[in-house]
């Protein structure tokens, strides 16, 4: 009886939308990065379990990092358990810094998990026209055509976002 007191509706998560809006509200770029990498967590409703992942889970738990608190109370223990995998490969990267200033000859990684970690990392980190520029550059010097697509779709819509899609157009 409770149940037909409401309506409901059948919504599927979509990597792509939750990428767009997690980047408009600066969720924690390694939880972004996991994400684009294992899609199929952004939702997984486990029955049984207290926590599961869900795109209101994922933004709890971009929070929770943030208090280094374990993800597993929002997300649930496998999800989470993933995560921290990802995160060890995620602490492996090299220094995105230099690839900003137009100072590297750094490869673009071989490990799918790596490749996602650098492309949301350069994208989140790309917070000037000319930290973007020289991103887009080493992109396009190093990356296969798929990820520099990757790159430059979320790079323009987290500068669009941000109201500074124009100063990029301007600088190039």
């Amino acid at each position: 009886p409770l149940a037909n007191r409401f309506i409901h509706l059948n919504l599927d998560a979509d990597i792509d939308s939750f990428k767009e809006y997690a980047l408009g509200r600066n969720l924690d770029e390694r939880l972004i990065a996991f994400l684009a990498f294992r899609p199929e967590l952004l939702h997984n409703h486990a029955t049984g379990h207290s926590a599961w992942p869900s795109p209101r889970s994922w933004e709890m738990a971009s929070q929770l990092l943030t208090a280094d608190i374990p993800l597993q109370h929002a997300v649930g223990d496998a999800a989470a358990a993933e995560f921290e995998a990802f995160i060890k490969i995620y602490q492996s990267l090299p220094e995105l810094e230099p690839i900003l200033k137009g100072k590297t000859d750094l490869e673009f990684p071989k490990e799918p998990s790596a490749r996602y970690a650098v492309t949301v990392g350069l994208t989140i980190r790309s917070t000037t026209p000319k930290r973007a520029e020289y991103a887009i550059e080493w992109m396009g010097r190093n990356a296969p055509m798929e990820w520099f697509q990757l790159f430059a779709g979320d790079l323009i819509t987290r500068l669009r976002k941000s109201g500074k899609g124009g100063e990029l157009v301007k600088s190039v």
